[in-house]
């Protein structure tokens, strides 16, 4: 609440909470008004709900690894999902806004694409998973879909690479009130998910041998949850651009505050993954004079703790 109040509160032109408690009531101001309901108040619900879906995307692919080091980012879903994204600005250009409702399930099946194929390439010959291998495999898919976007920049036009540009910077764009009922589906299916299926990832994290002893139909689950994770993480990519991190860094903070079980530190991560962009967004627009991408705010803060985790695996 103390971060979704202080999104509304900072920006280029302040608003206290005194004033926002006066334009609540219908007392404020046209200009507090508009800043208010148009630029504040969607920009705020899109975030909060775009954190929720990265935190929620990132429980979820832990817990079908079973590696604690998993993230959208990490596994190409991102990259993906800006591929999709890109080739559709390509084409429909500015009048892609028209089409904002069709954002996710472009994004999604470029992402599902890029998802599948870290996973089928993770597998060893004992059909076995490997964590290290997992990030390693990632990020080699991570960077070709990436190296990929590069491709297509170098042959637009300058208008064009702008916007993929600040897309891959994790520049917010998607942030008016259309965009707010373009990613609730994807919120929703988050929420949805995590409270269904939280016996069902408390079975997976057991892991695959202990999951099939207890009467898990494995791969059906798996491919569900992974179908799952991809569309709510490439709701919120699509929106926000490349931002990664967030699914890695908030299923940890929420484990150390509330344990492991999944119907309790679920909740926790998707109010972590939220505060956490609001916090990243605001800082963006508020340190510097110019406004600073929200995806890079959200990497410096996220790869130290990456780092950190990582170095505690290879102890």
């Amino acid at each position: 609440m103390a971060t979704f109040l202080a999104a509304l509160s900072m920006g280029y032109s302040s608003l206290p909470l005194d004033r926002i408690l006066q334009v609540l009531s219908g007392n404020g101001v046209f200009k507090e008004n508009y800043v208010f309901y148009q630029i504040r108040l969607p920009r705020a619900l899109v975030l909060t709900m775009a954190g929720a879906c990265l935190a929620g995307a990132g429980i979820i692919l832990q817990t079908l690894s079973n590696n604690d080091l998993a993230d959208s980012g990490l596994l190409g879903i991102n990259s993906g999902a800006g591929l999709g994204v890109t080739i559709f600005y390509l084409f429909a250009g500015e009048g892609m806004l028209q089409f904002s409702a069709v954002l996710p399930l472009v994004a999604f099946i470029s992402a599902l694409v890029a998802a599948s194929t870290v996973y089928l390439l993770s597998y060893s010959r004992s059909h076995k998973q490997h964590a290290m291998q997992l990030v390693v495999i990632g990020a080699g898919i991570s960077s070709a879909f990436s190296g990929l976007i590069i491709l297509l920049m170098s042959a637009s036009d300058r208008t064009d690479v702008s916007f993929i540009a600040a897309w891959m910077s994790g520049n917010i764009w998607g942030s008016t009130w259309p965009f707010v009922f373009t990613i609730l589906p994807g919120w929703l299916l988050a929420m949805g998910v995590l409270f269904l299926k939280a016996p069902t990832l408390n079975i997976l994290a057991l892991g695959e041998e202990a999951a099939i002893a207890l009467g898990l139909k494995l791969r059906n689950e798996k491919l569900i949850l992974l179908l799952c994770a991809v569309a709510i993480a490439s709701a919120a990519i699509s929106l926000t651009g490349n931002i990664g991190f967030i699914g890695l860094m908030s299923p940890h903070i929420a484990k150390k505050l509330v344990g492991k079980r999944h119907e309790r530190f679920s909740w926790i991560a998707l109010l972590v993954g939220s505060s956490i962009l609001l916090i990243a967004d605001a800082i963006g627009r508020t340190v510097m004079d110019t406004a600073f991408p929200t995806g890079i705010v959200v990497s410096l803060i996220g790869a130290p703790y990456f780092l950190y985790l990582l170095l505690g695996r290879m102890r």
